[in-house]
């Protein structure tokens, strides 16, 4: 699951690969989206985040590189400092603070 926050109300846009796959409500500073299934390979996961004050986005490239049932790595990079948090069913498991041009693993 990804949660995405934002400092001021907004309609925030999920895309996976450029494509997109949720939109919030406007006004809203949270949105969480989980992706049921990608395929194995690297993907960019962004967020757009769009209100009367203009657009922003981050983005993570999200590498999936292996199946269901096995153990799990994610590695997150943002061009600003940014938390990440993992959840597993509903639970955190992981949390990680990256800096600018590096890049976390949980």
């Amino acid at each position: 699951m990804f949660t995405i926050l934002c400092g001021q109300p907004a309609t925030l846009t999920v895309y996976l690969d450029d494509e997109p796959v949720h939109q919030s409500d406007p006004g809203v500073q949270q949105v969480s989206h989980t992706f049921p299934s990608a395929p194995r390979g690297e993907h960019m996961v962004r967020v757009t985040a769009t209100n009367e004050n203009g657009t922003g986005e981050n983005y993570w490239i999200w590498n999936v590189r292996d199946t269901i049932h096995l153990l799990r790595q994610f590695e997150a990079s943002s061009d600003q400092t940014a938390v990440t948090k993992m959840y597993v069913n509903g639970f955190l498991v992981a949390e990680s603070t990256v800096q600018p041009g590096t890049r976390g693993t949980l």
